[in-house]
């Protein structure tokens, strides 16, 4: 059976050329443009300077600049909304599933007390990050006391005191381990605050409209 593919020139893949042009098995300058601008951009990617670029290549420092410009601007950003979200969104997914897995390390059956602590306390940290980039990218807003009020106003008093437990808890390990960044102490301190005087608030609120 005739084959059609025979007589057509079988592509390299780019490290095994680029590995072949350091071995002095292959002259460079008999590759096309498009091959020496994938060979320059692997070796800036590895952390070779422009000289050592030229040397490999056998082109001039000159040159080796203009194809920096030309993949500098090959992967430059345009403002797209659609990127942005498709990103933002892979990028909260990323971090969820990591939560996850390290939730699961430390509600497995395997493991020390002390390696479950560090994962429980590394999962709330993916969180703090998390929250931390959507607000300073305008996906939460900054001033998240005000969020946590209207949050916790809906919370019943088995959640409030589950999430207040939790928070102890988490505040415990934080202190025989490694600590916790003082951004997420303060916002677990305010949080637990709010949750101590929600039934005050509540009952507050409930007294008033009894005297209506």
């Amino acid at each position: 059976m005739h084959n059609d593919t025979t007589n057509e020139p079988q592509e390299k893949p780019l490290l095994n050329i680029l590995q072949q042009i350091k071995d002095g098995q292959l002259d460079p300058t008999n590759l096309d443009r498009e091959t020496k601008l994938h060979c320059v951009e692997l070796l800036r990617g590895e952390g070779q300077t422009i000289y050592q670029i030229a040397q490999i290549t056998k082109q001039s420092e000159r040159q080796i600049k203009r194809y920096i410009k030309e993949i500098k601007e090959k992967n430059s950003l345009r403002h797209d909304p659609e990127f942005e979200s498709q990103f933002m969104g892979d990028l909260i997914a990323r971090a969820n599933n990591s939560f996850s897995h390290l939730l699961r390390l430390a509600r497995s059956k395997d493991g020390s007390i002390s390696e479950k602590a560090q994962a429980e306390l590394a999962a709330w940290h993916i969180l703090h990050g998390l929250a931390k980039f959507l607000q300073s990218s305008g996906y939460l807003p900054l001033r998240a006391h005000t969020v946590e009020g209207e949050f916790l106003h809906h919370f019943d008093k088995d959640k409030t005191d589950l999430l207040l437990q939790e928070i102890i808890t988490i505040e415990k390990v934080a202190q025989e381990t490694t600590g916790l960044p003082q951004p997420l102490q303060d916002l677990l301190s305010n949080t637990k605050k709010a949750l101590e005087e929600q039934p005050k608030a509540q009952e507050g609120e409930k007294d008033v409209k009894d005297e209506q």
